[in-house]
């Protein structure tokens, strides 16, 4: 049961009790208790991919947050050899995540973290007003300056991200292939229109004005001009997407 709170969902109601656990339960027995086959027959269920059960439907710790969005955006990280930067950087993330109340290696009792065991709560219990405004602001801080250690900056860049895509000319294609990373959940068509036109398109309603905007930023990506303009809307959009409860879902 605490392994299918941590990986899946904290309701087990009857159905989940009888087709789940039990039998994750007898592989645990057969298996000498080992745990590995356990994992291998849960993550591997269908149950695991239900969109209707596992997908979306826990709400992401401090470190799913924070590491998830420095992996998402392709975060440069030191050279593992370089100490010094490796060092002080680790150090400024794990004073972030002490600061959404998820000190690394140190949870505050023998009992671990509440989130993972306190009923009838759980996993809510992640996210307040409180901690979804610093969430949002560690989002913003890391796009606008990000962590600088010894000259090695780590920040969210958002051209290179959007190049690192299949068609960023295309806003279509952009925001859903940005949806697929960032986004376990399923996102209403409407909301992807009206989120184009507010970001991207700047209020207006062609599609050629975003890729305009980019085209001429990728004919003369050293004008200063272009390459605030697609930035801006980058920013725009990619900051109203992590501020959306969707984003807060693993």
């Amino acid at each position: 049961r605490k392994l299918y709170r941590f990986f899946v969902y904290y309701k087990i109601d009857s159905s989940v009790e009888t087709n789940i656990i039990e039998p994750l339960a007898q592989i645990f027995i057969t298996n000498n208790y080992e745990i590995k086959p356990v994992m291998e027959a849960l993550l591997k269920s269908e149950h695991f991919y239900d969109v209707n059960v596992a997908i979306a439907s826990v709400i992401k710790s401090p470190i799913d947050f924070v590491v998830g969005l420095v992996r998402e955006f392709n975060v440069p990280l030191p050279n593992a050899s370089d100490y010094l930067k490796v060092y002080g950087h680790c150090n400024n993330y794990l004073n972030k995540l002490s600061d959404l109340n998820q000190a690394l290696a140190d949870p505050p009792n023998v009992s671990g973290w509440p989130a993972y065991y306190q009923e009838p709560a759980f996993h809510e219990l992640w996210v307040n007003a409180t901690s979804y405004s610093k969430r949002v602001a560690f989002a913003e801080f890391m796009m606008n300056s990000g962590y600088n250690v010894d000259n090695f900056r780590m920040q969210i860049d958002v051209i290179t991200f959007a190049q690192s895509l299949s068609n960023p000319s295309d806003p279509n294609i952009l925001i859903s292939d940005i949806l697929s990373i960032i986004y376990s959940a399923y996102f209403d068509s409407a909301d992807i229109s009206a989120l184009k036109t507010s970001t991207l398109l700047g209020g207006q309603a062609a599609d050629y004005y975003w890729t305009n905007a980019w085209n001429d930023y990728i004919t003369d990506p050293n004008d200063a001009m272009k390459k605030n303009s697609v930035k801006t809307k980058l920013t725009n959009l990619i900051l109203t997407l992590i501020k959306r409860e969707e984003y807060q879902l693993s």
